[in-house]
């Protein structure tokens, strides 16, 4: 539950515009309200009404409330309006103007980064796509088997060192891009209510569930399975029937994979030009857990991931890269719809443009 409260204190078109994002909010059901009044009796009333910070998000018209309100531990974010035109609001990390505008889902997600939760980027039948907390790290760890170790540096034995690297990365990442690579975690398909209607999963996700936003990660692996390598690595062998879908091989809440977007670096838009291709948005990776390679959970986390980056992060084009060797990753990228651009070093460049990945949803 999120209660959006405003210091401000006009009486004019700021009091107005406040006024209607509480009724907007309160509208859909979320709690809300306005306060009046300096920092010491803001406080004193949001302590007296147990107004637990990890509950609540306001939102202060003075740097002064701003301040008071975020030394004792509340989630508090600028409100800049007409009447406040020379304020300044040091500390914060978000300032809202016109706060009527505001859709539920911004509030979440200020309030979210405000408490340092992960985001839910988006689920699939099997699957939920969240930031990294670290919490994840002894699964980050179990990600790098021997199959992934042959092309992915994995992370080093200092845990310590990598625990920091970690909030660094979440911290900065997440926080200045909005998107970066993302925990893959296990569902049960029986409890999840997003279902495919049709037998390819990652082509039918709605897009309603992909509106939850927000680079520098290795690019994926995927393993033949060992007991047929020539077995098309993203047929899914646990779908029983159109639109229905087993377990994976874990149980729910399991780290399995880490997918998604790294930044551009010099290095790779000057491979990437050097074979034509250029106006680069993001680079596209992805690792899964041993355990799950075969599934078909790869395809299905990896089109919904991609279809994100399209859709709702305005991507155009996007690049992947894969060791010539590592035919699995190989050939989930040519099913994802990347074409191969040319060879750069030791690895294959692959792109992937929102009008050819688009035209293969239905």
């Amino acid at each position: 539950m999120i209660n959006t409260e405003s210091g401000c204190t006009g009486t004019g078109a700021a009091a107005e515009e406040a006024g209607r994002a509480v009724r907007a909010l309160e509208a859909e059901g979320i709690e809300s309200g306005i306060i009046r009044g300096r920092p010491i009796r803001l406080l004193a009333e949001a302590e007296r009404e147990d107004r637990a910070s990890k509950h609540t998000l306001f939102l202060c018209d003075t740097g002064e409330d701003l301040r008071a309100f975020q030394q004792k531990g509340f989630y508090a974010v600028g409100y800049a309006h007409a009447e406040n035109a020379s304020e300044h609001f040091p500390g914060a990390s978000y300032i809202i103007q016109e706060p009527d505008l505001v859709d539920i889902d911004s509030y979440v997600k200020i309030y979210e980064r405000e408490a340092g939760l992960p985001w839910t980027i988006l689920r699939t039948p099997r699957c939920l796509v969240r930031e990294f907390t670290v919490d994840d790290l002894d699964g980050i760890y179990a990600l790098y088997d021997g199959q992934a170790r042959q092309y992915l540096e994995p992370p080093s034995a200092d845990r310590a060192r990598e625990r920091e690297v970690l909030e660094a990365y979440i911290d900065r990442i997440y926080g200045l891009y909005g998107f970066g690579h993302w925990a893959v975690l296990a569902l049960d398909p029986e409890k999840n209510p997003q279902k495919s209607p049709e037998r390819d999963p990652e082509k039918n996700q709605k897009k309603d569930s992909e509106t939850n936003p927000e680079k520098n990660a290795k690019k994926g692996v995927e393993r033949e399975p060992e007991t047929n390598p020539e077995k098309d690595l993203e047929r899914d062998p646990e779908q029983t029937a159109p639109g229905t879908f087993r377990p994976l091989p874990v149980r729910p809440g399991t780290l399995i994979g880490r997918i998604g977007f790294s930044a551009v670096t010099s290095e790779r838009e000057a491979e990437a030009s050097a074979l034509g291709v250029r106006d680069i948005d993001a680079d596209f990776g992805f690792l899964v857990a041993a355990s799950c390679r075969g599934t078909g959970a790869a395809e299905e986390v990896c089109s919904a991931i991609l279809r994100y980056g399209f859709e709702e992060l305005g991507f155009s084009r996007v690049t992947a890269d894969a060791d010539p060797l590592n035919r699995a990753s190989i050939r989930l990228l040519e099913k994802l719809g990347f074409r191969e651009a040319g060879k750069t070093g030791e690895k294959i460049l692959y792109i992937l443009s929102a009008n050819a990945a688009l035209r293969r949803a239905p």
